[in-house]
């Protein structure tokens, strides 16, 4: 049963019934329509979609007919690339090669002039690449935008013609969806300036302190950092607004940001290259609005079996109904999820999440309190068109790293980019082998530890 259904009978106090069934059947009404104009045109240009769906009555199906159709995972979507995609000017080693090129550089640059090309960060151990039209991307990121100046400028204290200051503090480089998403759109009313993660911690410091944002965007783990250098005193910055995301938000994280900044309001993010987007409604909260409103999901276990609301779901079953020239149908999304039976105050239909405690990345740190971020591997790993998968362990001098690939892989080309951040860090002369393997060592839940640290 599709979940704006379940959750009719929790607004009875909110909204008449009817009302409230009105407006229900029309959003499953309208994701009716969306699905089945995308299962037509996916059938019609993709050839792979062509075999899936050659004997689905597409005129009939619903997103509840969804789950009759087989579940696709990102191995089988990468191995099945230029079958998948419907654009016949594109196929993997050309938009590989393109994400290559894009690997050293700040910049947004458009594939053909009209597509932008995002890589998974890596942290589930294979890698992903997506294919968005660019002015699609550009809307969407408008739109967020929005969303967030509304929920936010509460408790923005702005004064009267004041600016609002903006700092991320990520991995830029636009392979990645989370600062491409951000670099794509800025408002007048806004500045926004980007500290890449991979530079020295001083550096960034420096460049926060003189810009004193009134809001900070990073990932939990780099939260974390910025926490410890405010508490010994190095960075004076006093945020309104702290927001998280791409990586678990574990509790301790949490409390030192309170702790550090009592009266900041945080807001914590959940989201996928694929198109998967959920964030709070309100801050300092443990749950998220799943956005549903362009998106089919199914919480199932490892047996692709739904799981009731309130049990926690081993994967998601997601269908992005906005994806034309990549369809995602029935894309299994391998994070640990739970459906949040209550309904929420703010009366929003959008299901409730608890945010997702996932997997942690965990970074390397030397002696002399040198921190290697571990973008610092995936970037060039993930950037090379022959890497499909890798493990980093960290040795007391540098890294070791193995890879699988599917072809020749610039080796040095990846040693000298991880080298060349040591150096920066303070480390030089760091040692990083890479070595080739077979296959890799999956842990008993079938999931790869990505990066291991020293004990």
């Amino acid at each position: 049963m599709n979940f704006l259904k379940q959750i009719t009978n929790k607004f009875k106090h909110l909204t008449g019934q009817s009302e409230l069934d009105d407006k229900v059947a029309q959003q499953i009404e309208r994701k009716n329509e969306m699905l089945r104009n995308l299962l037509t045109y996916a059938r019609q240009n993709s050839p792979w979609y062509r075999k899936i769906l050659k004997n689905v009555s597409i005129d009939t199906m619903t997103c509840d007919h969804l789950r009759e159709l087989p579940t696709i995972t990102k191995t089988t979507f990468m191995e099945n690339w230029d079958d998948i995609v419907t654009d016949k000017s594109l196929n993997l080693k050309k938009v590989s090669q393109h994400l290559n090129k894009m690997s050293n550089t700040e910049e947004i640059v458009p594939l053909d002039d009209k597509y932008v090309v995002f890589s998974t960060g890596g942290s589930t151990g294979k890698k992903g690449i997506f294919v968005y039209p660019i002015e699609g991307v550009r809307l969407l990121a408008y739109l967020r935008s929005q969303r967030l100046k509304k929920s936010m400028m509460p408790y923005l204290n702005l004064q009267e013609g004041e600016i609002l200051r903006i700092a991320e503090v990520v991995a830029t480089n636009a392979v990645y969806g989370m600062y491409a998403r951000s670099k794509i759109y800025s408002s007048e009313d806004e500045l926004k300036h980007f500290y890449p993660i991979t530079k020295p911690m001083a550096e960034i410091i420096e460049g926060l302190n003189k810009f004193q944002p009134h809001r900070v965007n990073a990932l939990p783990s780099t939260a974390r950092l910025l926490c410890k250098f405010a508490q010994a005193g190095e960075l004076t910055i006093n945020p309104n607004i702290m927001g998280v995301g791409a990586e678990p938000l574990y509790e301790p994280i949490r409390e030192m940001i309170y702790k550090t900044w009592p009266k900041i309001k945080l807001f914590n993010y959940y989201g996928t290259t694929e198109g998967v987007a959920a964030g709070n409604c309100k801050p300092n909260s443990f749950y998220m609005h799943l956005n549903d409103s362009r998106a089919v999901f199914f919480p199932v276990n490892q047996c692709n079996q739904i799981v009731n609301r309130g049990d926690y779901a081993d994967k998601l079953i997601f269908t992005n109904l906005n994806s034309y020239t990549l369809p995602l149908i029935n894309y299994e999304i391998e994070d640990r999820i739970r459906f949040v039976p209550e309904s929420c105050s703010c009366g929003s239909l959008l299901p409730l999440i608890e945010e997702p405690k996932g997997r942690a990345v965990q970074d390397f740190i030397y002696p002399g309190n040198i921190i290697v971020h571990y973008l610092v591997f995936s970037t060039p790993l993930l950037t090379d068109p022959h890497v499909i998968e890798f493990h980093v362990k960290q040795t007391p001098l540098g890294a070791e790293i193995n890879i699988v690939s599917n072809g020749p892989v610039n080796k040095q080309k990846i040693v000298d980019s991880i080298r060349q951040t040591y150096s920066k860090l303070g480390l030089h002369n760091a040692q990083i082998e890479v070595r080739d393997v077979p296959e890799m060592s999956y842990l008993p839940s079938g999931k790869l530890r990505r990066f291991t640290p020293l004990e």
